[in-house]
């Protein structure tokens, strides 16, 4: 996901997951069985990235949620995927409220493979990943796992399905070049090694201009600089960044989608086109919601699925990676789109779309991270109805929870019909004590 451009939700206009005739839908006969459907029986699959900037990569996701990204997992793995987690989304009282309170359908719990509970969300950066390591060391097979963001560590090299040097060069912005055609990229305006010798950098850019960490996600290294002060502030926060920094031409467009596909690792099987989110922002860049709606069509998004599955996603194959992913594109017209991030791992949006396409969730849905203060009987009788799946009062939908010490962190989806519904959704849990960045900003917002 990379918030970009000043995208907007015009009139109410909302995405569809409305597959392409060349997109390889699932047929209606066939259960979608989630990441089973594109991994070998037996993958631990870690929705995980290193913490700080361990391997080359760039992470300002903070612990607390990482143990959320990583939980999703449990949700979509299906009947032949362990779900890597941390400790807190295993603990009783979590599991309890997820499954009997919210009614959410987790793998089993034999199939997840739980971390140490030494890795609390008060650890983070060297200290974190030497203890994430030694957990994956001690537990995963050699030859089972796949992460996110892999490790580069070489005594970890063995436990990786796929060599992590595949994803690793996929997942950086810098090659994209390698599997996307130029006519469907932005331009690069500068390119500079780390962040030092950004900051020491004099060019004369055209404002705004898109800055990022080449090796980086959801939005983390991603910043618009709108003019020369802008730009200075962006270098001072930049300064310490080790990897690669380009800057990239800014494209005004209506649509900032993100497109969801899976690559079965047998590869007698098609690449298919699970749907895709539109991901709404400030006019700055900054992420508010992805939202997936299964009712609606985005104009153009025939062209880019054809583009997809024609040549862009058949060279990535060849290069040896398979899995589920996610291509950012900002469509600007019918035939003018650009390919402006890839993700080539499990995104947030992935677990909704197996929520939609296995008839769990009916309604559109708008992304967000919250917490709760509170005993454990204030959230039950506070927020677990306005969760449970299939009851008159559900508002949201689940897919990840941890608790710790009274305060309640979860991930969830808004459900929604109007964008009226969706801000008086958004703040009657504001109401309640809920505490979001994204659903304050959703309420206030005219940009839906």
């Amino acid at each position: 996901m990379t918030p970009i451009g000043a995208l907007h939700i015009r009139n109410g206009y909302m995405p569809s997951l409305t597959l392409s005739p060349l997109a390889r839908p699932i047929p209606t006969s066939h259960t979608f069985q989630g990441l089973s459907e594109f991994f070998p029986s037996n993958t631990a699959y870690f929705y995980s990235f290193p913490s700080g900037q361990d391997s080359s990569f760039f992470n300002g996701v903070p612990p607390w949620m990482e143990e959320l990204v990583a939980a999703r997992s449990l949700v979509c793995a299906g009947p032949n995927v362990k779900g890597v987690v941390f400790s807190p989304s295993m603990d009783p009282l979590t599991w309890d409220i997820m499954t009997q309170h919210f009614g959410v359908n987790l793998i089993e719990k034999g199939s997840a493979i739980r971390l140490s509970s030494s890795i609390t969300n008060t650890i983070c950066g060297e200290e974190r990943n030497r203890l994430v390591k030694g957990g994956l060391e001690s537990s995963i097979s050699a030859g089972q796992l796949i992460q996110a963001q892999p490790f580069m560590d070489e005594h970890l090299q063995h436990l990786y399905q796929i060599p992590p040097r595949v994803t690793i060069n996929l997942n950086d912005k810098f090659s994209r070049e390698q599997y996307i055609p130029a006519s469907y990229l932005p331009r690069i305006l500068g390119t500079y090694a780390n962040g030092q010798e950004f900051a020491q950098s004099s060019e004369t850019i055209p404002f705004p201009s898109v800055i990022k960490v080449s090796s980086s996600s959801s939005g983390d290294g991603v910043r618009i600089a709108m003019d020369a002060c802008e730009l200075e502030g962006i270098k001072k926060e930049f300064s310490d960044i080790t990897t690669t920094i380009i800057i990239e031409q800014f494209i005004q467009s209506p649509n900032n989608v993100c497109v969801q596909f899976g690559i079965p690792a047998d590869p007698s099987r098609p690449i298919q086109m699970l749907g895709y989110n539109e991901q709404v922002t400030t006019e700055h860049g900054g992420f508010l919601a992805g939202i997936v709606d299964p009712s609606k069509k985005i104009f153009g998004m025939e062209n880019v699925n054809n583009v997809l599955l024609n040549e862009i996603l058949p060279k990535v194959r060849s290069m040896g990676w398979y899995g589920v992913g996610g291509i950012d594109v900002l469509i600007v017209d019918e035939n003018e789109f650009y390919f402006i991030d890839s993700n080539f791992r499990m995104t947030a949006t992935f677990t909704f779309i197996y929520l939609h396409q296995t008839h769990q969730v009916s309604h559109a849905t708008a992304s967000f991270a919250g917490s709760f203060r509170g005993s454990h009987d204030d959230f039950l009788h506070k927020i677990a109805p306005l969760g449970r799946k299939g009851s008159a009062d559900q508002l949201m939908s689940v897919i990840a929870l941890t608790h710790r010490d009274g305060l309640f962190r979860f991930n969830a989806g808004i459900l929604f019909d109007t964008t009226a519904s969706l801000k008086c959704n958004a703040q009657r849990l504001l109401d309640l004590g809920v505490e979001s960045s994204s659903l304050s900003a959703l309420v206030k917002t005219d940009r839906l």
